[in-house]
């Protein structure tokens, strides 16, 4: 009767809940272990640990597995990097950031002298678009500037050309 008392409390013990919920997520059952001629609390404790351990161990070597599968997968992407796009690859092994503009706003100045700011996403991608088809447009030069600096880019007399 004391057995079966000791055995009601251990079940109903918060401790003993958790480490159940514990071998049950492992397939484990705990009518096993009460199975067992276990006399006194002690020894059902004793035995809850030693499962416990055997468990953790278990659920350890897995966690290390794929540790080590990680491992091998980001080794292998390095490799592949470094035969396919050794750019990425040096970036990485050298943890450079990536340089990236950010243009959430514009500052404009307008024709009479004042400055606004734009926020709007598409408004701002016409005028970075209008910006840089101006810069790269087609200058004209003027030849009366060659002739000016052509004197001073004629060769030397006195300087051996070998």
């Amino acid at each position: 009767m004391e057995r079966a008392k000791s055995i009601k409390t251990i079940k109903n013990s918060e401790t003993f809940k958790k480490e159940e919920r514990k071998l049950n997520m492992l397939n484990y059952s705990m009518e096993k272990i009460f199975s067992r001629n276990n006399t006194n609390n002690f020894e059902i404790r004793e035995e809850l640990k030693a499962e416990s351990l055997v468990h953790q161990k278990i659920a350890k070597a897995k966690e290390k597995s794929e540790t080590i599968k990680q491992i091998q997968k980001a080794i292998e992407k390095r490799w592949e990097d470094l035969k396919d796009n050794p750019k990425r690859m040096i970036s990485s092994i050298l943890d450079r950031p990536r340089k990236s503009i950010v243009m959430d706003r514009i500052v404009k100045e307008t024709s009479d002298n004042n400055t606004i700011i734009i926020t709007e996403g598409s408004e701002i991608k016409e005028l970075v678009k209008e910006h840089f088809h101006n810069w790269t447009r087609k200058r004209t030069t003027d030849a009366g500037l060659f002739k000016k600096w052509e004197s001073e880019y004629t060769p030397l007399k006195e300087i051996n050309k070998s």
